[in-house]
């Protein structure tokens, strides 16, 4: 029984090891401080694309401008500009 209780732990703790590195490289990925180029969305992602890659020019512009002021609704600009990025990369690994 403490066999299995050992292994249960191990197997708990490297479920939540991963997901935690899972999140962090997702964070890395959506998140930089050095602004992106307006064109680097429609060149990654193609024209089929233009709308949401404006949309996420926008967000994520509107998100640094307001960090830079250290204003709260910074996070909530960049919420939209992650959202609208994680879509993006869906669509591309659809196929859309």
């Amino acid at each position: 029984m403490k066999i299995r209780k050992i292994t249960l732990t191990i197997a708990g703790a490297t479920m939540l090891a991963g997901a935690a590195a899972a999140i962090t490289s997702a964070q890395a990925a959506t998140y930089s401080p050095e602004p992106r180029s307006t064109q680097w969305c429609h060149e990654t992602f193609g024209e089929n694309q233009h709308d949401l890659c404006n949309y996420y020019n926008w967000a994520s512009e509107a998100a640094r401008v307001l960090r830079a002021e250290n204003d709260p609704q910074a996070e909530d600009y960049q919420f939209q500009a992650d959202e609208a990025l994680r879509r993006l990369y869906a669509e591309k690994k659809q196929g859309i």
